[in-house]
């Protein structure tokens, strides 16, 4: 079975009021706005919970789990590929 990966695309009043302290995680397609790369992510809880690897850019890279609430979410998608429907590495 193929691995699964996920874009979810924030709001973005949502990303800005994350932007700063997730800067390594989160990133901003012109087109679609800010959003996280993930490989794992669970609906299931209080919170929306992702597994995300930091940018390129960074020396190291880096894998968190994050929390949001909910109404930071805009949409999620889900894809076999790991740039899906537009959402692009940066």
């Amino acid at each position: 079975m193929a691995t699964k990966h996920y874009g979810v695309l924030l709001f973005d009043d949502a990303a800005k009021q994350i932007e700063n302290p997730l800067k390594p995680f989160l990133r901003k397609e012109d087109r679609i706005g800010y959003y996280f790369n993930c490989k794992a992510i669970d609906a299931s809880g209080p919170l929306f919970h992702m597994t995300v690897e930091s940018d390129k850019l960074l020396k190291d890279s880096v894998e968190a789990e994050i929390q949001i609430p909910y109404a930071f979410i805009k949409v999620v998608v889900s894809s076999s590929r790991k740039n899906p429907f537009g959402f692009t590495e940066t």
